[in-house]
């Protein structure tokens, strides 16, 4: 399956956008921004997975716009979580799996970016060259994922989006 562009790629350059308004030394308020930004754009190209997986890709015949958007919608932070936190003793392809416990670390950073005030002060993870690292990762592992089979990618996409069955 090929996912197009989507928001993913706009907030990954935000990232990097926020890191360039002050070259030697960015406003801690700015990178914090971009740790938020990263990790908004794994989630993002995540629900755009979800969506394509389940409805369709743009463009795709007989797509019904409103269905895409309500997967899309339905895709949230605490479960999606829970959910990449999981699959890491399953048998999801390596990418996945990279890309899940990527998702986990980051979504912890913005929370540390976001809520935590002293944060920059105890932790190194909000330092230029940190979130530029962050940024390719991020870009790399979105790569990975779209290389991918589409019955890799719809497995994966269920996995995160639907409760597992009760026992």
């Amino acid at each position: 399956m090929k996912t197009g562009k989507g928001l993913h790629q706009s907030l990954l350059k935000v990232a990097d956008d926020l890191l360039q308004m002050n070259k030697r030394r960015p406003q801690e308020a700015h990178l914090r921004r971009a740790v938020s930004s990263v990790y908004y754009a794994l989630f993002h190209f995540l629900a755009q997975l979800c969506a394509d997986s389940f409805i369709g890709t743009q463009g795709a015949k007989n797509r019904s716009n409103q269905a895409w958007r309500q997967v899309y919608r339905s895709l949230e932070h605490g479960p999606a979580r829970k959910a990449c936190e999981q699959c890491q003793g399953k048998t999801f392809p390596e990418e996945i799996r990279n890309y899940a416990a990527l998702f986990v670390e980051y979504q912890q950073k913005r929370h540390d970016a976001d809520y935590d005030p002293h944060a920059n002060t105890t932790r190194k993870d909000f330092t230029k060259e940190e979130i530029i690292s962050m940024i390719e990762q991020a870009k790399q592992a979105i790569q990975e994922m779209k290389a991918l089979s589409s019955s890799d990618l719809r497995a994966f996409s269920a996995f995160v989006l639907l409760k597992p069955p009760r026992r």
